[in-house]
């Protein structure tokens, strides 16, 4: 998976950022701040984890943006489902329509 430097979610855009030792610093892979816009993804993690951390992100700022109130375990079990039926289904998002 490429990691972008932006996506749009409704009518915001996020900025994805790749952060160095963000793991050192924080114990964790990533994170989604809806003060600034922006994902950080830990730059160090292997790119199946990236991959992973990214849809986990964006899956938070789904949550925040339409006021669902998602916990985290539900956040975690969504953003995995969607990435294997990503894996499992190669090209399922891409293009046309």
């Amino acid at each position: 998976m490429i990691i972008p430097d932006k996506i749009k979610i409704g009518a915001r855009e996020i900025r994805v950022l790749e952060v160095e030792h963000l793991s050192d610093d924080e114990d964790r892979w990533g994170d989604y701040s809806a003060r600034t816009g922006a994902i950080r993804i830990d730059a160090s993690i292997p790119d199946d984890m990236k991959a992973e951390t990214l849809l986990h992100e964006v899956c938070e700022a789904v949550s925040d943006i339409y006021a669902l109130g998602l916990t985290e375990n539900q956040v975690c079990t969504i953003s995995a489902v969607l990435l294997a039926i990503a894996r499992d289904n190669p090209g399922i998002w891409r293009g046309g329509g």
